[in-house]
């Protein structure tokens, strides 16, 4: 599970997270990329909780992608 809060300033972060579930794998043990949709949040300030189920884990790149959204 992984929880993501939002922050402007660094000092106060947003009550409701957003709150990712993932599906776990008993069967395959490869390394995998998940993409959490961060759903419009606006911060400048991200804080990242992540729950595992195993010994170790291994964050290899993160990676943030925003652009301008088209006005409707």
């Amino acid at each position: 599970m992984a929880l993501v809060y939002f922050s402007v300033g660094g000092n106060l972060y947003q009550n409701s997270p957003v709150k990712y579930d993932f599906i776990q794998d008993d069967v395959v043990e490869y390394s995998r990329p998940v993409m959490i949709k961060l759903n419009n949040n606006v911060g400048q300030y991200v804080r990242l909780q992540l729950y595992f189920d195993a010994k170790w884990i291994m964050i290899s790149e993160v990676q943030f992608i925003s652009g301008r959204q088209p006005k409707i």
